[in-house]
């Protein structure tokens, strides 16, 4: 048995192989001493960061940040969403966590065994406490485990976990239905965030939705729903007090207008900023941009149990009418790539042989006469209220015109956009997508397998020939170079049904006033804000 305390990074593709070989049964011996995750220490007083404020400023006493929209729960278990996660991922700890740099580091855990290919042992951190005071132990991580497992938000995630054994006080053992390369990988999720059992004993699991209590950072003070939520930093948090006493979020719908905020010193921090903002601030006094890719993908969904979509020439016929290319240069300003699947580049299992689809107006109006549409039809496509998703789907709505498609755009907010396709009433949807764990599994298994349909991910609802049995493999084979070819057996049924339509991997760009210090851009989009801070 060899105890791992990290995992090499998930993001360079020879990384990503090691890493997988790693996880699959090649262990390495990799145990370094066990510091406070993230818990990094301020510079000297008369030091500078990046151009940044003296230290020796004063911090404000609050942080604030703009998102593009609200929380839908606050529950880790059910809030899966990013604009939710860029909020909840500062309540609540994991047992493991995902650095800046891609690597995985304990958190709530302090290191793990592989005992054989089905059961890992978990040591867990003495001395946490949860916000209530209440001592964090063994009873609260399986209880968090089997919550995440029982879950329909978030079992995609869980589902490889058979059941969870309590050691001892601060030691549980996990067992998996099968072997399962990502195990470790997916216990870093947000969305295996660790809660407290007897809260929810005493106050029932709904609590979670609008009242969350973690080990986090910060705890919870007040959310005004459509407008903003409020966060106390939690001082006897197991890494150390936070530097900022209170966290305030703001939802700022408008990309436009979270630039404004940001310029006239409104917010301290604008989650993403459009494209064409970026030179602007950069070139402004008193603010800036930080930039990077992402592990995010815009596409459209589409739903099998429409009339018109259930047939595949149609499918086909929108894949071949959009073309992208005029979305990133006038919308993104370069600041995307066209994608060629849902999975980023940077991920394990990435299928770099499969091609864009090229746009051909011409073979699509072909296709819609195969299918005895020639003369057209109405579609809808539901959008949440974000500036940039919107005006993307109108240059889509102007391409489908030329194919005799009449595409209603339906704006609504996010939490009714999460309802609505989560119970599949949707024809098209706009989505996106963030490969968070950077393993192929995490993107093929919700988003395509039969039973994932609805909350988990999928927005086909409808069959796949033959795919399932594919990605039930790939979960449990051992082999890395297997588990690639298997994702691509299912990424060629997937492009085959023209499951859907990748449109491009999207770059990210936070706007940081010179205030804030310490604020690093995280790739899965999951910022946190534990060690930031802002100077008057």
């Amino acid at each position: 048995m060899k105890t791992h305390r990290r995992i090499l990074s998930l993001f360079l593709a020879a990384s990503l192989l090691a890493l997988s070989l790693t996880a699959c049964g090649g262990k390495t011996n990799d145990a370094p001493a066990d510091p406070a995750v993230n818990n990094t220490q301020s510079p000297p007083a008369d030091s500078k960061t990046d151009g940044g404020p003296a230290q020796d400023a004063a911090l404000k006493e609050t942080l604030t940040w703009a998102q593009s929209a609200d929380v839908f729960s606050f529950d880790p278990n059910v809030g899966k969403e990013t604009t939710a996660i860029q909020v909840t991922g500062n309540i609540y700890d994991t047992l493991f966590t995902v650095t800046a740099d891609g690597e995985i580091e304990p958190m709530l855990a302090t290191g793990w065994e592989q005992n054989d290919e089905l059961t890992y042992t978990i040591k867990l951190r003495e001395g946490v406490l949860f916000h209530d005071g209440t001592p964090f132990t063994a009873e609260d991580a399986k209880y968090s485990l089997d919550r995440a497992v029982a879950s329909p938000a978030v079992n995609y995630i869980a589902n490889f976990i058979d059941h969870v054994d309590v050691v001892d006080e601060y030691t549980i053992k996990m067992v998996t239905l099968e072997p399962y390369a990502p195990a470790i990988r997916n216990l870093t999720h947000p969305g295996m965030g660790i809660t407290c059992k007897a809260y929810s004993e005493a106050n029932g699991e709904d609590i979670y939705a609008t009242a969350p209590m973690g080990t986090g950072p910060f705890k919870f003070i007040e959310w005004k729903q459509g407008d903003y939520v409020k966060l106390e930093r939690f001082d006897e948090y197991w890494a150390g007090p936070a530097p900022m006493k209170y966290l305030t979020m703001r939802v700022i719908p408008e990309a436009a207008q979270r630039t404004i905020a940001l310029e006239t010193k409104e917010v301290d921090i604008a989650y993403d900023i459009l494209p064409n903002d970026v030179d602007r601030l950069n070139a402004a006094e008193g603010v800036s941009v930080v930039s990077g890719s992402s592990l995010m993908c815009y596409y459209i969904g589409m739903n099998f149990q429409n009339e018109y979509l259930s047939n595949v020439n149609v499918r086909k016929a929108i894949r071949l009418a959009v073309d992208v290319e005029p979305m990133i240069s006038a919308i993104m300003y370069g600041g995307a790539q066209v994608a060629t699947t849902v999975l980023a580049p940077a991920c394990f299992g990435f299928q770099g042989d499969v091609a864009a689809v090229p746009c051909d107006v011409e073979q699509a109006k072909q296709l819609m006469k195969d299918a005895g549409y020639e003369n057209g039809f109405t579609l809808s496509i539901v959008v949440s209220d974000d500036q940039t998703r919107v005006e993307i789907c109108q240059v889509i709505q102007n391409q489908l015109k030329e194919i005799g498609i009449d595409l209603k755009i339906d704006v609504v907010e996010q939490a009714t956009y999460v309802d609505t396709v989560g119970r599949g009433a949707h024809e098209l949807c706009f989505q996106n997508w963030t490969t968070s764990t950077a393993d192929a599994d995490y993107t093929y298994y919700p988003l395509f397998h039969s039973s994932c349909y609805g909350s988990q991910g999928g927005r086909a609802f409808g069959e796949i020939p033959g795919i399932d049995g594919i990605l039930e493999k790939a979960k449990g084979c051992e082999d890395p170079n297997e588990r690639i070819a298997l994702y691509g057996q299912a990424e060629a049924l997937i492009q085959e049904y023209a499951v859907n339509l990748p449109l491009m991997w999207t770059d990210l760009n936070v706007g940081l006033t010179d205030k804030v210090e310490g604020f690093q851009l995280m790739s899965n989009t999951y910022h946190k804000l534990y060690n930031v801070q802002c100077f008057q």
